[in-house]
């Protein structure tokens, strides 16, 4: 199946079709991640299949890491800050054929 690149999420891919099994995951993509693009509380990128249909995504957030956390030793230093990765999710269908994998890789360039 070929899909394409990695790319954030746009008003013109179809959400609606994505099924990973696990409802939660697909009613956030449904219903929570262009308001979250829009919010500017997080971002979500998608590969899609020719037609536009995701097949896997994955949303990052802004994140403030506790110093104590980090090391035991920082208590008293500023926070540290990170991106979470929030969400991550495939189809049903293109499950076990290492597009986790590959989204998991492409995140830690964004």
């Amino acid at each position: 199946m070929m899909l394409t690149d990695v790319i954030p999420l746009a008003g013109d891919h179809n959400r609606k079709s994505f099924s990973c099994g696990e409802s939660s995951l697909d009613n956030w993509l449904l219903r929570n991640a262009r308001k979250a693009v829009k919010a500017d509380t997080a971002r979500t990128y998608v590969v899609c299949d020719p037609a536009g249909v995701v097949m896997g995504y994955y949303a990052l957030c802004m994140y403030s890491l506790v110093p104590e956390e980090v090391a035991p030793c920082s208590a008293g230093q500023h926070a540290v800050p990170a991106v979470l990765l929030s969400r991550l999710s495939v189809s049903q269908t293109t499950q076990r054929t290492g597009l986790v994998e590959d989204l998991l890789l492409d995140h830690r360039g964004v």
